[in-house]
Order: structure tokens, then sequence, then C-alpha cells
């Protein structure tokens, strides 16, 4: 006849298997959770590619404004303000943020935020704000933004930075393909766009590098290369 098995032997049994299982279940959310910044640097570069898509089929460029209006007259003559942007910072919490916008002839990105999100902001076809920026003062609710757009606390990106160091990344597309890069000229515009500068807003005419590091210290790189086409890279 055999022996049962004892109640302590069947507690010592069950203690070891939930042990097992956790520890199972520790290693897998930790290896997913590790490959978040793989994930993030994908739809980092859907964003890019899908905001290069939207200028390639707008045409910004108005050689005479049509009214009297002043705003009229800005967007006429600063037509290039109105090109479609990907600006990626780190923020005052020190949330890594996206936003896609188009800025206003009048003004320079985000400096009225209300004004910002009716005119600026582009909308997902779910009439949701490209935003990473929310459930703050003057900032839409976390259910009117694309969520993900906080890469932080969606993919746990902790630094983002450009190959220059540079933390605050704003890229203009124009319909031709060009990408105009984030140093914005001081003084005279307030650090808005300015083009022509050849020195203070350059084109991309080689590649830009954008450096996504995770809270495990990996980095992976998005290469934009000139006229749009993209590399994933190792730092």
């Amino acid at each position: 006849m055999k022996k049962a098995f004892t109640l302590l032997e069947i507690i010592i049994v069950t203690v070891v298997m939930g042990i097992l299982v956790s520890a199972l279940f520790f290693r897998d959310t930790l290896t997913y959770d590790a490959q978040k910044i793989y994930l993030a640097r994908d739809y980092v570069i859907s964003l890019i590619a899908n905001t290069e898509k939207k200028a390639f089929n707008n045409d910004n460029y108005r050689l005479y404004y049509n009214s009297s209006d002043i705003n009229d007259k800005l967007l006429s003559k600063y037509f290039f303000k109105n090109f479609y942007h990907i600006r990626i910072f780190k923020d005052t919490d020190n949330g890594i943020k996206m936003f896609i916008f188009r800025d206003s002839p009048d003004s320079g990105y985000d400096n009225d935020i209300k004004d910002f999100y009716q005119k600026e902001t582009l909308l997902s076809p779910e009439g949701l704000y490209y935003s990473g920026k929310f459930n703050e003062n003057g900032y839409p609710d976390r259910t009117e933004s694309v969520a993900k757009l906080n890469l932080t606390s969606s993919f746990g990106i902790e630094s983002v930075q450009d190959g220059s160091g540079n933390s605050d990344i704003n890229l203009l597309f124009d319909r031709f393909g060009n990408i105009y890069l984030n140093e914005g000229k001081q003084g005279a515009d307030a650090g808005d766009v300015y083009i022509y500068d050849s020195t203070e807003r350059p084109v991309i005419t080689d590649y830009y590098d954008i450096l996504l590091t995770d809270k495990y210290g990996k980095c992976l790189k998005i290469r934009i290369k000139k006229y749009g086409s993209i590399e994933k890279l190792s730092c």
C-alpha cells in the first residue's frame, strides 16, 4: 500500500511550485520590460515615416497672401513655419515626450497652450492629440491624447539626444523630402524656424542620429538619412 503525502509535504511542494512560478513570471516580465526599447524605436520610426508622408502630400508654399489679415500675411512670408514638426524632449518631470504639430506663423511653438492645442497639434485618425504631455494644467487629458507619445511611461525611455548631445529635438519636414534640424536661430526670430540660415537651421545633407536610452542603460540609435530613409543601429 502506497504511503499518502503528509500535509507538511503537500505544503512544501506547494511553496516550491509557487516560488518556481514566481521566478518564471519575474524573468518573463523582466525580459519583456527590457525589450520595450526596441518597441519604442520602432514606434518613433513609424511616426517619422508617417509625418514624412503627410508632408509630401501638403503644399505650404504661398508666394502671395490672400487677404489683409496679419496671420495670412505671415503665413505667406513665413510659410516654412507651417511645415510638419516632430519634437522629442525631456520635460520638467524628466519624462521623454513627443509632439507632432504644425507651427502657427505668428508664434513660436508651445507659446500659448490653449492656442497650441486648438490650432497646431495634429490629431490622430482616432481624433486624439499627438501629444505626449497630458493631465497637466492647460494640457488635454490622457484620454484625449496619444498616450504612447510619453516614451517614459509607455516604454521606459529615460534619455533622448541627438549625435551632438542635444536633448531637445525638433525635426521639420517639407513636401520635397527635405528634413530640417532643431538648432533654432536665437535673437531676431526668438528660436523660431528659420530655414534660410545655413548654420542655425541646416537641412540634413548626410544623416542625423537620435539616441534612445532606457532605464537599464541600453541605447539604440535611429539614423535618419538625407531625404528620409531610416536605419536601425546600436549606439
